[in-house]
């Protein structure tokens, strides 16, 4: 696979990975010389290949310049949005904007370091981070360098160079039956006590529960579908579709919930009517005093 003059060349790196370098056409319009990265020479060769292909198009490499917080921000917008539930990007969006982009942003890409990485994730420690949210802005960095380095945009992972412990598994304390029964009572009579009734009685996720239409509730029968979530992203509610089929699950309804849900729907029929809304099968069962979604 030898090259021609001024095509470039391909070489085996000390930590065995191969390189192709060459000089491409840039965003300004001038000539640099840029690298790819490739576990066989093969690789290495062909992604040189392309990227010179796209030069002699007229497409421009990457710049050099390339900071940290701008690549997470293509990252999130281009990659993940499309992959993400609404919880999920925000929960992601949330870590990058405030823990990894204050500390890290500012760097170039390339330039990234282990130590670097070790550092940041120091810092959050001592800023009383739990071992579970320090782990898993770890995972997130790690993922997003992963992206990174198969877009040629960097040689190697080096978060992945970082190890972080697991931490422990911590043991959630079920509601006693008297701890249920003092809440169901305490929320009897109020707007809240058909919620609490699926939260307690079903074991409902809070997005499910607001998530339900009237039409997915049977009370004749006495059973209700989750077809369908209710989740906050970047400040607006949407509605999603579960993740897995497992999620998407009939729901038998113990007496107490039946009764709870009849109260409730005479109470949401009246409420709705005096804000001159109807109540069909696509209403949502648990709305607000204004008769929006919670």
């Amino acid at each position: 696979m030898s090259r021609s003059k001024g095509e470039g060349s391909v070489y085996r790196r000390q930590d065995g990975r191969w390189t192709g370098a060459a000089y491409v056409l840039t965003p300004e319009g001038t000539r640099k010389r840029k690298a790819v990265y490739g576990k066989t020479r093969k690789e290495a060769y062909d992604k040189l290949a392309a990227l010179q292909e796209k030069s002699r198009a007229g497409i421009a490499a990457t710049p050099g310049r390339l900071t940290v917080k701008a690549f997470l921000e293509t990252w999130m917008r281009d990659v993940q949005e499309a992959r993400l539930s609404p919880a999920t990007y925000q929960t992601y969006e949330g870590y990058i904007r405030n823990h990894l982009v204050p500390v890290l942003g500012a760097k170039r890409l390339g330039q990234l370091t282990a130590a670097d990485v070790r550092a940041f994730l120091a810092i959050k420690a001592r800023e009383g981070k739990s071992p579970a949210t320090v782990k898993q802005m770890h995972a997130i960095l790690r993922s997003a360098l992963q992206h990174a380095m198969r877009e040629d945009l960097v040689p190697r992972n080096v978060a992945k160079l970082v190890v972080v412990p697991t931490p422990p598994k911590q043991n959630v304390e079920p509601l006693t039956p008297d701890e249920a029964r003092t809440l169901l009572k305490t929320a009897q009579g109020t707007s809240w006590e058909a919620l609490w009734t699926l939260y307690v009685g079903l074991g409902l996720r809070r997005g499910e529960a607001l998530g339900l239409r009237w039409g997915d509730i049977d009370l004749d029968n006495g059973y209700l579908n989750v077809v369908q979530s209710l989740q906050r992203s970047r400040g607006e509610l949407r509605l999603k579709s579960p993740k897995t089929d497992t999620s998407r699950r009939r729901v038998v309804l113990p007496g107490f919930c039946i009764d709870a849900l009849i109260r409730h729907r005479t109470s949401e029929r009246e409420k709705l009517a005096s804000l001159g809304l109807p109540i069909d099968h696509a209403t949502l069962a648990f709305t607000s005093q204004a008769g929006t979604a919670i």
